[in-house]
């Protein structure tokens, strides 16, 4: 594991400009661990294949969070 620090500068669209701080832990984890830690994070886990073009076996998968849509979001 080691933590990546990021440093994001966003501008909205007046023009003004803020940094934010972005601290994430990286690594190598588990199947079992990256799906028990985004359903608690509000998100709906999903396992997606993954294909890259610099490997030809296969097992690759891609985790995802999605956000719950509340009634009547579009």
């Amino acid at each position: 594991m080691y933590l990546t620090d990021m440093a994001h500068l966003l501008r909205n669209v007046n023009g003004a400009a803020k940094v934010i701080h972005d601290r994430h832990l990286m690594g190598l984890f588990p199947r079992t661990a990256w799906l028990e830690l985004i359903a608690p994070a509000g998100f709906e886990p999903l396992v997606d294949p993954y294909e890259h073009s610099s490997y030809s076996d296969t097992g690759h998968e891609v985790f995802l969070g999605l956000r719950p849509v509340a009634d009547g979001e579009a």
